[in-house]
Parts: C-alpha cells; sequence; structure tokens
C-alpha cells in the first residue's frame, strides 16, 4: 500500500511539473492599438491571443472621463500593460502615480 502510496505521488508530481513548464514556455501574442477616445483625446485596446483584454478610452486610476493627451502617451500607458500582461500581473492595473508619470513625459 505504501509504495502504491509512493508512486501516485511521483507520478503526479512529475505530471503537473511538466504542465506548469509548459505554461511558462507559452507566451501570449499581446497587441495594442490606439483610437480616438469618445471622451476626447486617445484611448488605447490590448489583445491577447487576438481577443479585447483592455479596452480604455479614459485615464485609468483618475477620476472623471478624460482621454489621453496625445497618442504617444496612450502608447505609452498602453505598452505598461503589455509588460505587466507579459510579467503576469494580471489584473494589469495601472496605478495614478504610473499615470502621471507616463503624462509629465
Amino acid at each position: 500500500m505504501l509504495r502504491y502510496f509512493i508512486l501516485m505521488l511521483l507520478i503526479f508530481s512529475f505530471s503537473s511539473r511538466e504542465k506548469n513548464d509548459v505554461i511558462k514556455l507559452v507566451k501570449p501574442n499581446v497587441k495594442t492599438s490606439i483610437f480616438v477616445s469618445e471622451y476626447g483625446g486617445y484611448g488605447y485596446n490590448v489583445l491577447v491571443n487576438n481577443k479585447l483584454f483592455v479596452h480604455q478610452p479614459c485615464l485609468p486610476a483618475f477620476e472623471g472621463r478624460q482621454g489621453f493627451p496625445s497618442e504617444k502617451r496612450a502608447q505609452k500607458a498602453a505598452q505598461l500593460v503589455v509588460d505587466k500582461i507579459l510579467k503576469n500581473q494580471i489584473p494589469p492595473s495601472l496605478s495614478i502615480s504610473e499615470v502621471k508619470e507616463i503624462l509629465d513625459r
């Protein structure tokens, strides 16, 4: 009985390790697009494996609804979100200080 238990334990530990290794090796296909926001300025979309993952028409973490003042700043914010996704920081939300830093550049 003890041998059977040890054998099953080994099988499960190796099989779960293989699955985790495969998951780590597969990186998602992440793309961004910038658009003119209905709130003025610009917003961004982030697609993961060709599916909409983030639709951000206004400045995140700020009160009210206002788009980014330029395409360049919207793209910088989108790229920061992509970086977080690729580091498995889910949800890839931006803090007020991160958004302020993007706006001040």
